[in-house]
């Protein structure tokens, strides 16, 4: 979505849809349901599907995207992936036919959440904040000092979830 905001914002010359493209980046992003009325998202979000046709097509595609992770089963999450990439295949946009190959290359390993609904979302956040107090402990003398601030992180995290 933001290369294909970025793309558009570059190709055209209409004040008025430049306008409309700057500051909905993260608008985009969002799931329909989840926009601030009181921040008039839904009303820029609008203004700018409106203007660009190209948007509007990938805005839909993002929406019917979200369905793969509410699907009940492998077999659903199969059907809606397939007509999702075959559907962003002929829009023809190019953002959107990039990632339709890479979801088609990586098609199996989408479906595997279904089996077992995990992420790696814990351990990335875990590791961005050994990356960060590895960045502030720059000249730690003592390996074992790090390793035990390590092991505190994890700890306070479990305490937190647990």
């Amino acid at each position: 979505m933001t290369e294909l905001r970025r793309r558009l914002y570059r190709e055209t010359t209409d004040k008025e849809q430049k306008a409309s493209l700057k500051g909905i980046r993260f608008t985009l992003l969002k799931r329909e349901e989840n926009l601030n009325a009181q921040k008039g998202e839904h009303q820029k979000l609008e203004k700018a599907l409106s203007l660009n046709a190209d948007l509007s097509v990938a805005y839909t595609l993002k929406q019917q995207l979200a369905e793969l992770w509410e699907a009940d089963d492998e077999e659903e999450a199969l059907h809606v992936l397939a007509d999702w990439i075959s559907d962003a295949e002929w829009s023809e946009i190019p953002e959107m036919t990039d990632f339709a190959k890479t979801l088609r290359k990586h098609y199996l390993k989408i479906l595997n959440y279904h089996d077992c609904p995990i992420t790696s979302g814990p351990l990335e956040g875990l590791n961005n904040k050994i990356k960060t107090l590895k960045r502030k402990s720059y000249g730690f003398r003592d390996q074992e000092y790090f390793k035990l601030k390590i092991l505190a992180i994890h700890k306070t995290r479990h305490e937190l979830v647990g």
